[in-house]
């Protein structure tokens, strides 16, 4: 899933002028390795006016981080599961995704399917405890939170990105374009053509 050059996303990255979007920090199930309490609480240090989240998914901690994001007095918005037009319009509108998942039980999550459409739309990823995106990051040291959950330290990468998708526009969209030229060789369209290519090739296996 990518959205092709020339897209809203895209052409918002060239360079088009606008305010700056929100984050839009998950898509998959609500479940507790996806971190999303703790970006919750990090979200609500961030000194910044108009700051909302948009959380795509559902599952069963919806209703506590409904409940967690009024005790903090987040302006987050649960869309539940996107699919689509919907999906794209959201990933369209956001300056940033976050990906705050965290170890469980010695368990992470590999490379979830929404770091590659977040990447692919131009909103550019931060990632917590996600080892299957690290190879993927075009700069590392900016992109990362601090995997120990210092959510002070969260609060003052996302407020860093925001301001500077507005102050240091040209910048930040760079940024996010060189992100999208990473990933898009995994997306399904790429990914479709090399099997194709490989399919077509004579076949090398001989029996004896």
């Amino acid at each position: 899933p990518c959205a092709p050059r020339g897209s809203p996303a895209c052409s918002r990255a060239a360079g088009a002028v606008g305010p700056p979007a929100p984050p839009s920090p998950a898509l998959g199930r609500l479940v507790p390795i996806k971190g999303i309490d703790d970006l919750i609480r990090a979200v609500a240090r961030v000194d910044l006016p108009d700051v909302s989240l948009h959380i795509a998914g559902d599952g069963p901690e919806r209703e506590r981080l409904e409940a967690l994001s009024l005790e903090f007095g987040v302006r987050a918005t649960f869309h539940g599961v996107v699919r689509g037009a919907q999906k794209r319009r959201l990933l369209e509108q956001s300056a940033l995704s976050i990906f705050a998942s965290r170890a469980e039980e010695g368990r992470h999550e590999g490379l979830p399917v929404s770091f590659l459409e977040c990447a692919s739309a131009c909103a550019y990823p931060l990632v917590a405890e996600l080892p299957g995106a690290l190879p993927l990051l075009h700069d590392p040291d900016r992109q990362r939170l601090d995997p120990g959950r210092d959510l002070d330290h969260w609060a003052a990468r996302i407020k860093e990105e925001l301001a500077s998708s507005g102050r240091a526009r040209h910048e930040f969209m760079a940024r996010s374009l060189a992100q999208r030229e990473l990933v898009i060789p995994l997306s399904w369209e790429r990914l479709g053509i090399k099997w194709a290519e490989a399919l077509s090739q004579p076949s090398t296996f001989s029996r004896r």
